[in-house]
């Protein structure tokens, strides 16, 4: 029962912060369009999007402080069904996706820590989103938008995949 019930945690974490971070990117989103050419709520935007942001940081370090959750969850990725959630989520060899997924991967098979070191990388994603939206002001010349919405694109595209990898629901 403990098990389903870690299992059950895990999941409802890696959805809660998947939630939060899509809503920052929609915030994040709205401030670019504002910053771009209307701008009109762009720095509620802005707030909100840095607001979640923070969320999620927070979220993450929580989880990170839980030793006895990270053992289970390590075991978890250990044994995880990599090459059959690879084709489930259709990510192609030769792609960005495929390229972050065999680190993803590599790192659960081979560290001695894999969620602690992925959920770093969440933080530290986390972190430069909250740098990238404090250099995004009205008048932002329309190439640094373009940068800063790529960066989101990682970022993101990076933790969705980590929050497959960990969320047990997802086979």
């Amino acid at each position: 029962m403990a098990s389903t019930t870690t299992t059950s945690r895990r999941a409802i974490c890696a959805r809660s912060t998947s939630r939060r971070r899509r809503r920052s990117r929609l915030h994040a989103l709205l401030s670019f369009k504002a910053a771009d050419d209307a701008p009109e709520g762009f720095e509620n935007h802005r707030a909100a999007s840095v607001r979640l942001l923070d969320d999620a940081v927070r979220a993450y370090k929580d989880a990170l402080s839980q030793p006895a959750e990270l053992q289970c969850a390590d075991t978890f990725l250990k044994n995880r069904a990599f090459d059959r959630l690879q084709a489930a989520f259709g990510i192609t060899p030769g792609t960005l996706n495929h390229t972050r997924w065999e680190i993803i991967v590599k790192t659960a098979q081979t560290s001695k820590t894999p969620t602690a070191e992925l959920l770093s990388v969440c933080v530290f994603g986390a972190e430069t989103l909250k740098y990238t939206m404090s250099t995004v002001t009205l008048g932002t010349p329309a190439s640094m938008l373009r940068r800063a919405s790529t960066t989101w694109f990682s970022v993101l595209s990076h933790g969705a995949l980590v929050s497959d990898a960990l969320d047990s629901l997802v086979r």
